[in-house]
């Protein structure tokens, strides 16, 4: 009995990590824009195809820069890292997986362990730790 459960067990684990995989609508990606013309920049690199929980990043910090720094010198960018158009940006911060960034000109902060971590349960934790960084980054 107990090897079924482990077989079990192991199944339910691929098909989570397989999540990852979905299809999503990418009508957020922007490729072949010019970055750096703001003081802060918010990335979230992905891939075309994406689980739930990484939509849901994208749409909480999309509406949290919105929200938040709205007229201000900050701009976010949604960029799918495996679209050749957009080599260049994701060489320069040398992304190959899922990350969500924060960068000024001298400074950055990867936050997608993070994000990962609080989103489903507690997405006022990120909140509170993007704009700690988005604002050290500001002054």
């Amino acid at each position: 009995m107990k090897p079924v459960l482990y077989f079990l067990l192991f199944i339910h684990t691929l098909f989570l990590f397989n999540s990852c995989n979905q299809t999503a609508d990418n009508k957020n990606s922007k490729s072949g824009l010019e970055y750096g013309q703001a003081k802060v920049e918010v990335f979230y690199f992905h891939r075309e195809r994406r689980c739930p929980t990484c939509l849901t990043i994208e749409e909480f910090v999309q509406e949290f820069v919105k929200d938040e720094y709205a007229g201000k010198d900050l701009e976010y960018h949604s960029v799918d890292y495996e679209n050749i158009e957009n080599e260049d940006i994701c060489s320069r911060y040398s992304i190959m997986k899922t990350t969500l960034l924060i960068a000024s000109e001298d400074e950055t902060e990867e936050l997608t362990s993070f994000a990962l971590e609080v989103i489903m349960s507690d997405p006022e934790q990120l909140r509170i730790k993007m704009r700690a960084t988005i604002d050290s980054y500001m002054n």
